[in-house]
């Protein structure tokens, strides 16, 4: 089931859906399949292993080259530049390339803050998603904990019943 939030930006009322697990999970493989198409076709150009920027407005360059279908060019740029390697590798100054791999432009201050921004809110979801799954795994410890406790006792009784019978 998705559930739907609303939000006012200037005059416009925006619907997002929250996807459910599932969906999220489908999502994320179709746009690393689409990734890995692209890394296919342009292997000099999509290497997340060792990324360089990407020229601005290089999505028009991939539809006009026509080896790859233009959605599935929108949803792997979507998922390759808001990768953490690629958005660390936005430093200022740093070349942009275009899809022979040849220099054409620098990476603005702006630019390179933006992804700065970007790779520090990645760092602080990745660090709260630890903090949850730490409290869940000491939460499973005090639970497992507790148990045990519980266990000891209820033999404890038994152990003391039976020799009080005995």
């Amino acid at each position: 089931m998705s559930l739907v939030t609303m939000s006012e930006s200037s005059n416009a009322t925006v619907i997002k859906k929250k996807l459910t697990p599932e969906q999220r999970s489908k999502k994320r493989e179709a746009a690393k399949v689409a990734v890995e198409l692209l890394s296919e076709a342009y292997p000099e150009v999509f290497d997340l292993k060792n990324p360089r920027p990407l020229k601005i407005g290089i999505h028009e360059s991939l539809a006009e080259d026509g080896k790859v279908s233009k959605t599935k060019i929108r949803r792997a740029l979507s998922a390759y530049v808001r990768h953490y390697a690629y958005l660390s590798c936005l430093k200022e100054g740093a070349m942009r390339i275009d899809l022979d791999g040849s220099e054409v432009a620098p990476v603005s201050a702006e630019e390179a803050q933006h992804a700065t921004e970007k790779v520090a809110e990645v760092e602080k979801i990745r660090q709260e998603k630890q903090q949850k799954y730490e409290q869940r795994k000491q939460a499973q410890v005090r639970r497992k904990e507790k148990e045990k406790r519980i266990s000891q006792k209820l033999e404890a009784l038994v152990a003391k019943s039976t020799s009080v019978k005995n």
